[in-house]
């Protein structure tokens, strides 16, 4: 991280990403964990790491490893989500076949970003500004409106 100040201004960040929304997402992350080093991560860090040595990394379309790290004991993740336990598919690989040859997968990258880092929340909230709130609220009351009046009662009754 002692180097994210020279990588910024070198400007190199401005060719990674594929758009706006995706680097001030990654930029936000890296200042934050730079100034008061949180959120405590070791993803952030290894992921800076290979895009200051112009790197790739690797993300198969079928889950090879199983997080077991989830638990009290975990460092970051005490409580078990979306992500702990899924189900394992390297048994299903029978050949690997590897590229012909080797470079960045914008479509992949982009996935990645909207679905795994919350792109799509995040352009969405850019969208809306100071609406997105708003927004929330009313899809929340079309969606299940008992739910979200009982939910929101102590609001109403104030």
């Amino acid at each position: 991280m002692s180097n994210w100040p020279l990588f910024q201004e070198s400007e190199k960040i401005n060719n990674i990403f594929e758009t706006t929304p995706e680097q001030d997402y990654w930029i936000n992350i890296f200042e934050t964990l730079y100034s008061s080093n949180f959120p405590d991560s070791w993803f952030y860090r290894w992921q800076l790491s290979i895009w200051m040595n112009s790197g790739l990394s690797i993300w198969p379309n079928v889950r090879l490893i199983s997080n077991l790290g989830f638990g009290e004991d975990g460092t970051n993740c005490k409580i078990p989500g979306k992500l702990s336990n899924m189900e394992l598919h390297a048994g299903r690989i029978s050949k690997l076949n590897p590229p012909a040859f080797i470079m960045p997968e914008k479509q992949a990258d982009n996935h990645l970003f909207l679905f795994r880092h919350n792109g799509a929340l995040l352009i969405e909230k850019r969208k809306y500004g100071k609406f997105y709130d708003w927004l929330l609220r009313y899809r929340r009351f079309r969606s299940s409106p008992l739910r979200f009046i009982a939910s929101n009662l102590g609001k109403i009754l104030k």
